[in-house]
């Protein structure tokens, strides 16, 4: 599904966020 592949890519912006 391309559910998960948005939430990676969330989860990928949060991290340069949280850096």
């Amino acid at each position: 599904q391309q559910i998960w592949a948005r939430l990676l890519l969330c989860e990928q912006i949060c991290k340069v966020f949280v850096e």
